[in-house]
């Protein structure tokens, strides 16, 4: 679980450096609003990667999540139920 959290913020760490160029790419300074109008003439010249995970991969990563978060609410449960036991007569 800690893995794949550390690869999303990975991926989203990479996802806000690409706007952040993409902003200065396109933010008008004096004298640079003709080149920001050329550039959306052109065609797209950053392509996209390929996909880091295949459709199987996020299935299984679902599936693991899912079994994650349904052990953690049954121990919080089990604990809350517990609790309520021993201090039943407070």
């Amino acid at each position: 679980m800690e893995h794949l959290l550390r690869e999303l913020i990975a991926i989203n760490r990479e996802m806000l450096s690409e706007i952040k160029m993409l902003r200065q790419s396109l933010s008008p300074a004096a004298g640079q609003a003709q080149k920001t109008e050329q550039f959306f003439d052109q065609p797209d010249p950053i392509k996209s990667p390929p996909p880091r995970y295949t459709p199987e991969d996020l299935e299984d990563m679902h599936g693991s999540l899912v079994e994650g978060l349904k052990q953690r609410n049954k121990e919080k449960s089990n604990a809350f139920s517990e609790f309520e036991k021993r201090h039943k007569n407070w």
